[in-house]
């Protein structure tokens, strides 16, 4: 913020019935239905996520840049809703009415109880959603900013399959923003330790493949996902944006310099917060 930039957070969040993990598909139902407590408990499990929302709420009002104002943040809960055995929030674990009644909880509590305005909601959406899913489980406009879509390169997906996939979605999610006034934005995207369907390594996924998904598409942001700790030592493990030394780097720098987008330093040009 102080830099003029824009955060984005994700809550991967913990299993309030089970703990961690998926559970056993009951716990958005047991959440919502205010009776129901985790095995061993005394509170029940909405009482329980009530509270870690009490929690986040209290860091978001906590969140002061230096010249003393809240922060902005894009907020991105239950992320890839449409996805199957994966999150506890997930197609597989909860109807869409559920998933839609948690949302609005969630928000609700967030702004009305909390007092929480420092907030843009984002909702997103996985590679492969299809309009029902779409529509299902789309919380309403009054409870979405932001819509988003997460999509990686995964071993074995050519580039033109990528592209192609990439702008067919982007196509989908833009015409719904605009009718609906929304704001578009690719929430994760990246290239499995930028190889290619081949499993060779890329010198110009940036330009040949970044770059040509969105063209043509008017999205907010494109957020490539997170490199853990010590891959930018090269040692090989999971990544998706390159390093000092990696391949693509040269290829970045191209990219870094395209009109199609803009970066830290363009970004506090525009004093997005004035």
């Amino acid at each position: 913020y102080d830099m003029g930039c824009i955060n984005t957070i994700s809550w991967h969040c913990n299993n309030p019935v089970f703990g961690t993990g998926i559970g056993d598909g009951t716990t958005v139902a047991k959440i919502l239905d205010g009776v129901s407590k985790p095995v061993g408990s005394n509170i029940t499990c909405k009482e329980i996520f009530k509270s870690w929302l009490n929690t986040l709420a209290q860091f978001f009002n906590d969140l002061k840049g230096t010249d003393g104002k809240l922060i902005p943040v894009i907020f991105r809960p239950f992320h890839e809703c449409s996805l199957k055995n994966c999150f506890w929030w997930d197609a597989s674990a909860c109807t869409p009415t559920d998933y839609i009644k948690l949302w609005r909880l969630t928000v609700t509590h967030l702004k009305d109880v909390c007092g929480v305005r420092n907030l843009l909601y984002a909702f997103c959406l996985n590679d492969g959603f299809t309009n029902n899913e779409f529509s299902t489980r789309y919380p309403d406009n009054g409870f979405v900013d932001i819509i988003g879509l997460d999509y990686y390169q995964r071993p074995g997906t050519s580039a033109a399959v990528y592209i192609s996939k990439m702008k067919s979605q982007l196509n989908t999610i833009v015409s719904f923003c605009t009718r609906n006034n929304k704001i578009p934005a690719v929430t994760e995207l990246g290239c499995d330790n930028l190889r290619d369907s081949s499993g060779n390594t890329y010198t110009k996924w940036f330009t040949q493949v970044f770059q040509k998904a969105l063209e043509g598409h008017k999205i907010a942001y494109a957020m490539l996902w997170r490199n853990p700790k010590g891959t930018a030592l090269g040692d090989g493990s999971e990544f998706y944006c390159c390093y000092p030394t990696h391949p693509t780097q040269d290829d970045f720098n191209t990219f870094y310099k395209s009109p199609l987008f803009i970066f830290k330093n363009s970004v506090a040009k525009r004093l997005v917060y004035k």
